[in-house]
């Protein structure tokens, strides 16, 4: 067997990719679980709904600013500076924002009609492990990209074996859930400090710099802040319940995020290597496949596992469907983002023109067109419920499709823009033969899987998913030289 790479782009890619995908039955059993639990009482319903408006404020408010110094932290994390400061100033904006969620727990509780205060107030461990997670992958991002995977894989089984033992056996609804993801957080968290290669000394001088330069990233996560405001814009308008079926949606076409994980090595390689024109023509292709696969198994299985859930849920596919071609093209806005940011001489220490910079401009226009498009699904959801009674035959699935429809306008929005944007910084080849015909493989494969199997029992569903992923992975091999490459290069390694 030949030595691996193991900081080759490809490697990185395709076995942190793996390692999410062959654990998403985890997370998948997971997601299920908890649906399944949380809708069983009478009030499940409502219950399940709190626990969305829950995880929606508390990680999509309160600990998206755990997420404005990661991007900064992985580029300087590569750059081999030193980010200890940069490391305990999130835990610090991590502490203060706990406290602020705190303050408004009696508003969520009026808002969502369910008042059990303990549930909610148990946001604020999310909250804060969420940003001591957020601190430790970022610079683990930048410095070893593989362990990431590896990383993800040990939170998705100390969550689910947490998971179980606390809403199972201790019957702690709501609370065993958010315990189960911090201690899921926290295991991660661990390895990835035992492997970060990084230096963790104390240096105020970096840290002040990512600090004064976060303020342009606060603008980009503002987007998911903005988005998040659909569910509370549903609970407003008509309690909790909306929230179930739009979040079921979410639970299935979050798949398609997955695929992220294909591009781990980008900020790495962008740093440490030249050719960045070849870097993100390479990271778009690996994309293009595992984004496929993504959809595939979306498209064969995510009817069947929304009539698993509970089978009123099954009003919520087109939502799905629309949510899942959004996560696919925020995955594409993403890489592109992610070069921009890497590439923008702006954001270098020692620079003081951040808000001149690729970056800035990329934020601004992004924000502008999220607005724009989560401003249509608020007007549509709002002419929906003054016309509409929710009594009328399938409400809930045109309401969950209003719900959805401005996240997609908004994928789109920004991914276009990003691309234009970083084409103003280096010349790339968009990869549309890998692009188009995993696109088809995956309408192909979800089409003849949708055909052959119906049934809601568990063992079709996972029947369902794998047939599409075989059916994909036969296409794509038959119609794309790229990966009939991957595949004997694979083998001659191991050979």
């Amino acid at each position: 067997m030949k030595k691996i790479d193991k900081n080759s782009l490809t490697f990185v890619g395709i076995s942190n990719f793996l390692l999410r995908f062959s654990t998403s039955p985890l997370s998948f059993l997971f997601s299920v679980f908890v649906a399944k639990v949380l809708s069983a009482p009478i009030e499940g319903k409502l219950i399940f709904g709190s626990w969305q408006l829950i995880y929606v404020t508390a990680t999509g408010y309160f600990a998206v600013y755990g997420d404005t110094l990661s991007v900064i932290t992985s580029r300087y994390a590569a750059e081999g500076r030193k980010v200890g400061g940069i490391f305990l100033i999130n835990l610090g904006i991590g502490a203060a924002a706990s406290l602020i969620y705190s303050a408004i727990v009696p508003f969520l509780m009026h808002a969502s009609g369910y008042y059990e205060p303990i549930y909610f107030y148990s946001g604020v461990i999310m909250i804060f492990s969420y940003y001591a997670w957020r601190s430790v992958n970022a610079i683990s991002t930048g410095r070893t990209p593989f362990e990431v995977g590896v990383g993800n894989a040990i939170f998705q089984v100390a969550r689910i074996v947490a998971g179980v033992v606390l809403l199972l056996f201790l019957h702690q609804l709501i609370l065993g859930v958010v315990l189960a993801y911090a201690i899921g957080y926290a295991s991660q968290s661990v390895y990835n400090l035992f492997y970060v290669k990084s230096s963790l000394i104390l240096d105020l001088k970096i840290a002040w710099e990512a600090m004064r330069k976060s303020v342009i990233f606060i603008g980009d996560y503002s987007q998911i802040m903005i988005e998040n405001g659909v569910s509370l814009f549903a609970t407003f308008l008509l309690t909790s319940i909306p929230n179930s079926y739009f979040e079921s949606a979410l639970i299935i076409a979050n798949i398609a995020s997955y695929a992220i994980t294909s591009y781990t090595g980008l900020v790495n390689k962008l740093v440490t290597e030249g050719n960045p024109s070849q870097i993100v023509f390479q990271s778009l292709r690996l994309y293009a496949l595992t984004g496929g696969l993504a959809l595939a198994i979306i498209g064969g299985g995510g009817y069947e596992i929304l009539r698993y859930l509970r089978p009123d849920y099954v009003e919520a596919v087109y939502g799905m469907l629309i949510l899942a071609a959004a996560y696919y093209l925020k995955g594409i806005f993403r890489l592109f983002y992610f070069s921009i940011t890497v590439l923008d001489e702006k954001l270098g220490v020692g620079s003081r023109e951040e808000l001149r910079g690729l970056t800035a401009l990329t934020v601004k226009n992004n924000l502008m067109l999220t607005l724009l498009g989560t401003g249509i699904s608020f007007g549509v959801m709002y002419v929906m419920f003054r016309l509409y009674p929710i009594t009328m035959p399938n409400f809930y699935a045109l309401f969950t499709v209003t719900m959805s429809i401005g996240i997609l306008l908004n994928a789109i929005g920004t991914s276009l823009n990003s691309r234009n944007i970083l084409r103003k910084r280096i010349s790339f080849n968009f990869p549309k033969r890998e692009f188009a015909f995993s696109l088809l493989s995956a309408v192909l494969a979800s089409v003849i899987t949708f055909s052959l199997i119906k049934e809601p029992k568990l063992l079709y569903v996972a029947l369902s998913v794998i047939t599409s992923a075989v059916i994909y992975l036969v296409f794509v091999y038959l119609t794309i030289p790229y990966v009939r490459h991957i595949v004997s290069r694979t083998l001659r390694l191991l050979t």
